[in-house]
């Protein structure tokens, strides 16, 4: 005796299938949607942990190259350990050098690093300024290393009495460009 299996019809293709079927064996249309062996399941079930474990990898290899350090938390730890000013001629035009050592006591090494000068004239008045950011110069981790700024002078030589300089900025080696 033949056994009566319930039969129920394809929503695609309208052929009578069993109740039971997961897809339609002539169409091949998923009647059940959530199926293990639905691609549209198991694609998103396996992928899914997938592209978030490989994120978190990403994260934790390239973690060292994307994150630096900003030179204001360290701004305290570059001293200017001496230094003089100088005049001369640049390029044909008048100019004020100032020269020196820096010092980097801070456990980061620093690349395109910015000097900044303000001029003070005999009367301790502030009459000029100059900033330069040496691109091709690095200050190295705990180490001292010699500098060099020099701008146009604008004002006769007696006028620059004193001076001060510092480090304004800086950043950290590993950032990329």
């Amino acid at each position: 005796m033949a056994q009566e299996v319930d039969i129920k019809t394809c929503k695609m293709c309208g052929m009578g299938i069993p109740v039971k079927a997961k897809k339609c064996p002539y169409c091949h249309h998923w009647i059940r949607w959530f199926s293990l062996h639905n691609p549209a399941v198991v694609i998103p079930l396996v992928f899914i942990p997938l592209l978030v474990l490989n994120g978190v990898m990403m994260e934790t290899l390239f973690k060292p190259f994307r994150q630096w350090e900003q030179f204001s938390k360290h701004a305290d730890q570059v001293k200017i350990v001496d230094s003089k000013m100088e005049f001369g001629e640049d390029q044909s035009d008048p100019a004020v050098v100032v020269i020196g050592t820096v010092k980097n006591l801070s456990t980061v090494d620093w690349k395109d690093v910015r000097f900044q000068v303000d001029f003070f004239d005999p009367k301790g008045q502030f009459f000029d300024t100059g900033q330069q950011e040496l691109y091709a110069w690095r200050l190295p981790a705990e180490k001292e290393t010699d500098f060099k700024v020099s701008f146009h002078r604008q004002f006769p030589k007696e006028q620059y009495a004193k001076y001060e300089v510092r480090v304004i900025s800086a950043v950290d080696s590993r950032h990329w460009p």
